[in-house]
């Protein structure tokens, strides 16, 4: 069986971030990246908040990422990880299609998939009029009329701030209010270019080579009509990727890992980063930070098993 330092779960902005701190610090680092998708940034059509790059498309964000961490040293592998496992030697990580690897301390960076609405049209236009993200890609709709679909906290604060750039924000939600928390509904609401469309849901969305309208169905009164919108925004909850770990780690209530301020779990030599983790925002910049702080951490937790711990750190 072979062996790393660190194995490395995922290969989005904090997987590979924490690869590049474990392998610039001398330590024998595995990134264990799924094959489709190694991260949910891949279908961001264009990445501009993220500090000192102007713009670029989520894939060759994440390429560029890869390729910096193999030029430290990290080794960037294609491969899926099935199983993770606390032994008395430390980890073994169970690898789908080939054999499992043993490793001193696991940093998990797994990330998360967003639920889908799951009708006609949206796998299609996924990045072409649909997005998962207001924040990403809410720009490049400036002045368009869009789709905020969702009731929760999420679908209020990047509704509000898609009101602020947008010609026009339609609302649609199952439920006859929001269920995010009343302030946060109310500043999304209140803005003068929010129309909601209450007891109502997406039966399709329509459009050849982009999203041209919606079309929706209020099932008080069995109505069905077609909207016209350019986009159309996902906001109905996320699944985190943490079935390798179930039943090894502490979770919140939704399936998120619980970690402490340095990206500790309650196994020690575990390290949870990124959208996996428990927490309240979920960006591009928050994981790579979190996966610099995994590393780190690591790092220190590899140290001390090997005896070369720097005193006092």
């Amino acid at each position: 069986m072979s062996s790393t330092d660190v194995a490395v779960v995922g290969g989005g902005p904090a997987g590979l971030s924490a690869a590049i701190y474990l392998a610039r610090a001398a330590i024998g680092v595995t990134v264990f990246r799924a094959v489709s998708p190694p991260s949910q940034i891949i279908y961001a059509t264009m990445l501009e908040n993220y500090p000192g790059i102007d713009a670029v498309d989520g894939f060759t964000f994440v390429e560029n990422l890869a390729n910096q961490a193999r030029k430290f040293g990290a080794e960037v592998t294609d491969t899926a990880v099935t199983l993770v496992e606390k032994n008395d030697s430390g980890f073994t990580v169970t690898l789908e299609g080939a054999p499992p690897v043993k490793a001193k301390a696991v940093v998990l960076a797994t990330g998360n998939r967003s639920r889908t609405l799951d009708v006609p049209g949206e796998a299609e236009l996924t990045g072409k009029g649909v997005s998962y993200c207001g924040t990403c890609d809410g720009a490049l709709f400036r002045g368009r009329n869009v789709a905020v679909v969702g009731g929760g906290n999420t679908a209020a604060e990047d509704g509000a701030f898609l009101s602020r750039i947008v010609k026009s924000v339609t609302l649609v939600h199952r439920r006859d209010r929001m269920r995010a928390e009343p302030a946060l509904a109310e500043r999304f609401l209140s803005q003068p270019n929010v129309t909601p469309l209450w007891n109502t849901v997406v039966e399709k969305i329509n459009g050849s080579k982009s999203v041209e309208s919606m079309t929706v169905h209020n099932v008080d009164t069995g109505e069905t009509s077609d909207v016209a919108v350019e986009g159309v925004f996902v906001f109905v909850g996320g699944i985190p990727n943490t079935s390798m770990v179930k039943g090894l780690v502490r979770m919140d209530e939704g399936g998120y890992i619980v970690t402490d301020e340095v990206m500790g779990t309650d196994v020690p030599g575990l390290y949870a980063a990124g959208d996996c983790r428990s927490k309240e925002w979920r960006q591009v910049v928050t994981a790579a930070g979190e996966g610099a702080q995994a590393a780190y951490s690591a790092q220190k937790y590899v140290e001390a098993l090997e005896g070369r711990a720097y005193p006092g750190r």
